[in-house]
C-alpha cells in the first residue's frame, strides 16, 4: 500500500488541496471556498492552460474572460452543483461563491506551470463585469494576489510577448 500526504492550503476563503501536480501530468486541484469568496481571474500561458472545473457543492457566479480573441470579450453565468464547466485554453477563470460552501475540482490541461501563471484585475474598469449584481462587493473574501490582478492592459502586453 502506497500512501502520500497531499499538499493543502488553508486560509480565511477556505482551503485548495492539490490532488495531482507533476509537472507532465494533468493537474488536479480541490478548491473549497466559503460565501462571497472570489476568486481569480486567473489564466496561465506558454501553453495556453485547458480548465475542466467539476462543480460539487453549491453554487457560484462563474466568469470566462476570453484573451485570445482581437476583441477582448467575457461570459458570465449562475452555476448550481453538480455541473462541468469547460474553460478553453486562451481564457481567464474566476468565480464568486454565492452558496454557504462551495466545492469543486480544477483538472488543467497539458499542464500548469506556476511561472506562466497570471492574473487578470476581477474589478478591471474595462472589462466592467457586475459582479455586485451577484454579490454584496463590501462582503468579498479576495486574497492578495487576486486583490493585485494585473491590469486588461498590462495582460495584452503580455499575451503579445511586449511583457
Amino acid at each position: 500500500m502506497k500512501i502520500e500526504q497531499l499538499k493543502q492550503i488553508e486560509d480565511i476563503r477556505g482551503s485548495t488541496t492539490f490532488l495531482a501536480y507533476d509537472r507532465d501530468k494533468p493537474y488536479l486541484v480541490l478548491s473549497l471556498s466559503h460565501k462571497n469568496v472570489l476568486r481569480g481571474l486567473h489564466f496561465q500561458t506558454k501553453p495556453w492552460a485547458h480548465k475542466k472545473i467539476f462543480l460539487l457543492t453549491g453554487s457560484i457566479y462563474d466568469v470566462m474572460v476570453d484573451l485570445k480573441s482581437s476583441s477582448i470579450s467575457w461570459e458570465a453565468a449562475i452555476i448550481h452543483a453538480p455541473a462541468v464547466i469547460d474553460c478553453p485554453s486562451g481564457y481567464a477563470h474566476g468565480y464568486v461563491t454565492l452558496s454557504e460552501k462551495m466545492s469543486l475540482i480544477y483538472n488543467f490541461t497539458p499542464y500548469w506551470d506556476w511561472d506562466s501563471t497570471y492574473t487578470l484585475a476581477w474589478n478591471d474598469p474595462e472589462l466592467n463585469i457586475p459582479w455586485n449584481d451577484y454579490s454584496d462587493i463590501d462582503k468579498l473574501i479576495i486574497s492578495k494576489r487576486d486583490m493585485n490582478g494585473h491590469s486588461l492592459e498590462y495582460i495584452k502586453q503580455i499575451i503579445k510577448g511586449e511583457k
